[in-house]
């Protein structure tokens, strides 16, 4: 039985979203219909239903959200590694004496431990930008050329953003004649300043595949040990006054963190992360960051007993943690083949 996409949340997602164009439709909309993605529902049905009633309740309305779903996935992905550890782990609990929710309360491990999951979301300016590609990809998708095109920047060091909806319109015309020219070949350009269409391949179809610019954007060191030290900041005076640790596990929608750049946070390295697609050319990214003489690793509240990276959000999560060496208490976590130590 379907607890999260039933058959009345697919009727409603049917009656507003079956009948407009592809780049309208929102990703949990995929999430919830596309056959793709089967085996992710399976998934997510699976935890909910190893949650009590009341945790149901939190999360169903925030897996049915474009906006929560993402955020609201790691926190299950987090709880089946717990789960797997033979702990027993609760989803938003109320903290004794407090008003707070930590995402998972784990009792019996060691005096109790909070964990706070922080995904790191794509901005909604970046969103934005997503929405304006796929228009302008959905727009050329039915033209029968049977080519495969990137598109750049006609200014050297120019980050191009999508084009309005009324320009896609125009863009739509004016490529549909172009690509269907007797001379529109791999390597044909076509400009329409500041765009710069290249055709650089054939495609086993008789639709047009435009590749947009893949800009994850960029993030350092800094940025994650602030998404921490949030985290910290928020609950460390609580955990303190109830005699329990604090874990902050890192997650990431679709921008450049890994289990490096958070080592490297941890000791104290900067670094910054980027992400571009294979096909970008011109400015990749601009990022300012103010460089310090020597590397000096972070220092936590001492309530904060870990941090811990989910590498692989879904099906197969896994956390990899680096303890806090100056915890107050050392944390009490078993080791599986899910949850495995590290050390920065």
């Amino acid at each position: 039985m379907s607890l999260v996409f039933t058959s009345d949340f697919l009727d409603e997602l049917e009656r507003r979203y079956d009948n407009r164009r592809s780049w309208e439709q929102p990703d949990v909309y995929f999430l919830a219909t596309s056959p793709e993605r089967a085996t992710e529902r399976e998934w997510i049905e699976h935890q909910v239903a190893e949650l009590d009633s009341d945790a149901r309740a939190k999360v169903i309305p925030k897996l049915r959200s474009d906006d929560h779903w993402v955020a609201t996935f790691h926190e299950l992905s987090v709880l089946a590694v717990l789960r797997d550890a033979w702990l027993e782990p609760t989803y938003e609990s109320i903290l004794a004496g407090t008003d707070l929710t930590p995402d998972i309360l784990i009792e019996g491990a060691g005096r109790g431990v909070a964990v706070e999951v922080w995904t790191r979301r794509v901005s909604d300016r970046k969103r934005k930008e997503q929405v304006g590609w796929r228009e302008l990809c959905g727009r050329l998708s039915p033209i029968p050329s049977g080519l495969g095109l990137r598109v750049e920047a006609t200014e050297r060091d120019t980050v191009i953003a999508p084009p309005t909806a009324s320009r896609a319109k125009q863009l739509e015309r004016e490529l549909s004649v172009w690509l269907l020219g007797a001379g529109t070949s791999v390597g044909a350009l076509y400009e329409h300043p500041p765009y710069r269409f290249v055709v650089a391949g054939t495609i086993p179809s008789v639709r047009t595949l435009l590749v947009p610019p893949r800009r994850g954007g960029s993030v350092s060191t800094d940025d994650v040990l602030d998404g921490i030290r949030d985290k910290v900041r928020r609950y460390a005076p609580a955990l303190r006054v109830a005699d329990r640790s604090l874990v902050v596990a890192v997650a990431a929608e679709t921008v450049p963190i890994d289990m490096e750049l958070i080592r490297a946070a941890l000791r104290g390295s900067q670094s910054t992360s980027v992400t571009f697609g294979p096909f970008d050319s011109g400015l990749l990214a601009d990022h300012s960051v103010q460089l310090r003489k020597d590397d000096v690793p972070p220092r936590f509240d001492p309530t904060l007993a870990a941090v811990a990276w989910l590498s692989v959000p879904g099906p197969e999560p896994r956390l990899e943690v680096f303890a806090n060496a100056s915890a107050r208490y050392p944390l009490e976590l078993p080791t599986t083949d899910m949850m495995t130590p590290q050390i920065a």
